[in-house]
Parts: C-alpha cells; sequence; structure tokens
C-alpha cells in the first residue's frame, strides 16, 4: 500500500459561536519515501494539521486521503485502528503517562501490535539503545528531564513501525548530539518507504528536509530554499 498522505481544502475550526479557524482551507501531497518538513510561526496550525491526519481530531471540512481510505469519514473504529497501526506520533509535549517508567510508556503501544512479550521487550531495548536512554527504562518518566521525555516520547511513536510517522517538534528540547540521532532516525524511516511529516522551527532538522511547506493557516505552499522557509509573512 502506497502510504502517501493528500489534504485538500482541509478546515478546522475550534469553539462554538465566536470561532476560530486553525486551518483554512489547505491542500497539500505528502509523498512517502522522503522527509516532508512542515514549518510556520506560532499558530499558524502546524501542530492541529499533524493531530488532523493522525486522526487525534476531526476536520470541519475538506478531506484527509490515505491511498484509497478516506481519513476524515472514518468510522470510530476505523480512527481506532488508523492510530494504534498506521501512524505513530511525536508529540511536542511528550503525552506520556507519569507513574509509569519509560519501558511501561513504550509498552503499551507495541502491545497493540507484539503478541510475544520477549519480542515486545526486544524492539523497545534497542530503541531505547539508540535514543541513548536504556539505562533510563525502569525510571518514572516524571522524573525525567524534557529531552530525555522527548526521546521517550519519540520510542513510543516507533515501537510498532508505523508506515505514517508525525513528528511535532521533534527535537525541541534536544541538544545537538540527539538532535542528530533523530534526524538520523527519521531519514532512515523515510529511506525505508515511510511518509514522515515532521513540524519544526529547528534550521537544523529544516536542511535536511526533500519537501519543505510552508504553513499560514490558509496555505500550505512548497518553499524553494531553506532560508526562504524562514520567512513569514
Amino acid at each position: 500500500m502506497n502510504f502517501l498522505v493528500e489534504i485538500t481544502n482541509l478546515v478546522k475550526v475550534y469553539g462554538q459561536g465566536k470561532t476560530e479557524a486553525a486551518l483554512e482551507g489547505v491542500s497539500a501531497t505528502f509523498l512517502k519515501g522522503i522527509l516532508n518538513i512542515v514549518v510556520g510561526p506560532s499558530g499558524s496550525g502546524k501542530t492541529t494539521l499533524l493531530n488532523c491526519i493522525g486522526g487525534l481530531l476531526r476536520p470541519t471540512s475538506g478531506k484527509i486521503s490515505i491511498e484509497n481510505f478516506l481519513l476524515s469519514n472514518a468510522s470510530i473504529n476505523e480512527l481506532l485502528y488508523h492510530r494504534r497501526f498506521t501512524v505513530g506520533i511525536i508529540f511536542q509535549d511528550y503525552n506520556l503517562i507519569p507513574g509509569l517508567t519509560c519501558e511501561e510508556n513504550i509498552f503499551l503501544p507495541g502491545s497493540f501490535k507484539y503478541k510475544s512479550r520477549n519480542s515486545l521487550k526486544e524492539a523497545s531495548d534497542s530503541l531505547l539503545k539508540e535514543l541513548d536512554i536504556y539505562d533510563l527504562r525502569k525510571i518514572d518518566v516524571s522524573h525525567l528531564s524534557g529531552g530525555e521525555r522527548q526521546r521517550v516520547s519519540i520510542a513510543t511513536a516507533l515501537i510498532n513501525d508505523p508506515p505514517i510517522l508525525l513528528a511535532d517538534e521533534p527535537t525541541g528540547q534536544l541538544d545537538t548530539n540527539n538532535t542528530e540521532k533523530v534526524i538520523t532516525i527519521l531519514k532512515r524511516k523515510a529511506q525505508e518507504g515511510k511518509c514522515v511529516i515532521v513540524s519544526t522551527h529547528d534550521p537544523r532538522v529544516v536542511k535536511h528536509g526533500e519537501k519543505i511547506f510552508k504553513l499560514n493557516r490558509k496555505e500550505l505552499k512548497i518553499s524553494k530554499d531553506i532560508s526562504e522557509s524562514f520567512h513569514f509573512n
């Protein structure tokens, strides 16, 4: 299955009465096999866009298509399947459960795919080592630094090896060394044929983008070069 993502005239309005549109009719195609980067100023709708693609928000109108599957019209059960198996999301605010260890947070989404505890632990350990947090696996996530929590969040998104990977400011809390590790992982996932969409302000990430989009609520247009990506009207 070709897991490219197409959005058409996507609108998302928050609130009732006096409403605010986070997205106002944006359209784009995100290809698999490359690093798709979305840039834009704060409040431009980047997180809303990813949450709609991830099935966490219903668009007010417009279409989200994944191959022949119309996500924007999905049933509750179809959305659950999408969230569990089709998409992995690296959240800007980590989305971890305090009171659980790093390992337990990773096991939760992994339990949907892995039927064997041993195979789940093997996959988890591999990610923990790659992200340099293996020694923290038994520690409650509430005791971790922001950068450590960010890396646990990345592991939870990757554990099921989803065909679509959404990353919302994945390097915001990371130093240069760990940023390079995350960029390497994202590029590898794209090279494996995944559809990888990254929202970021980080020029260290943007320079690796093979297709860069600028978002300003009403328009999602392709940027011609990196320097242009940071010029917002």
